[in-house]
This record gives C-alpha cells, structure tokens and sequence, in this order.
C-alpha cells in the first residue's frame, strides 16, 4: 500500500498557502531550511538501506524496536564482564529502553548493488483497538526514495 502522495501535496498546499500568504522571503528561507534540517538525519540513516552498486561492502539494518524477548518478555541484556562478559534477563519499562543494549532479533545485510523494491516496508506501524488492531502506515523504500529526492533538488 502506498502513500496518496498527490492528495497529501494538494492539502500540503492549501495549508501553506494560508498559512504563508504573507510571509517573507526570509521567513519561507528559514522554514525550509528548518524542514530540511530535520529530514536530513532521518534520510541520511534510511537513505543508507538503497544500495547502488560502489565500493561499500553491505549496510546492516537493525532496531531497537525488535527485541529478543524471554518467554515472559523479559529483555535479554548483556553484561559486559570476564570472558566476555553474560546475559541476563530484566524486565525493563518502556520509558527507560533508551537506556540499555539488549538484544535484537536478527537484521538484514544488504551487499552492495542490492537494490531493494520501492514497495519494501522498511517499518510499519499498528495500533490496537478494542478486539483487533488498526493499520496506521509504512515507510517503504519508494517514500525514502521520495524523500531523499526532495531534498537533493
């Protein structure tokens, strides 16, 4: 499924319109500029994952958002120590996640030149709702594309 890109351009449109009929050309400068300044990491990093041929070797996608959970979702955490160090389990809030390297389930390796599909899902986002879940979107490889586009023009 994709974006209705055309739709989201017009209502993109019609809200800059209103909202910078009066603006000056300094103050629409500094509003891309803004706009581009934060698109810039998040493409950089998601950009990384279209893999033209050249000599890079692979790039390797992992997340925190996929953990290797316990059977009683518990986080498997490493331990740095002797030998290597261990692991263990904890049982860790949402709020404090940032703050530990627990494993993730196993990633992708793209080798260079693989060129993934415009359609890939690289994250897809679900809600649940009372007895089911609702789809809320993707981000695939043509939206990064897209956007990588945007601001190399």
């Amino acid at each position: 499924m994709g974006w209705k890109y055309k739709e989201i351009e017009d209502g993109r449109r019609a809200k800059a319109l209103e909202k910078y009929a009066t603006a000056t050309h300094d103050e629409l400068i500094e509003r891309i500029v803004a706009l581009e300044t934060t698109l810039e990491p998040l493409l950089f990093v998601l950009g990384s994952l279209d893999m033209p041929p050249g000599p890079r070797e692979s790039v390797y996608a992992s997340s925190k958002l996929f953990p290797l959970l316990s059977n009683d979702d518990h986080f498997l955490v490493h331990k740095p120590g002797e030998n290597g160090g261990s692991s263990e389990e904890l049982k860790i809030p949402d709020d404090q996640l940032h703050k530990f390297e627990y494993y993730t389930q196993d990633s992708l390796s793209f080798k260079d030149g693989t060129k993934l599909d415009d359609t890939f899902e690289v994250i897809s986002v679900h809600q649940s709702v009372m007895c089911g879940y609702m789809y809320c979107g993707s981000i695939t490889m043509g939206d990064i594309r897209k956007a990588v586009g945007v601001l190399e023009k």
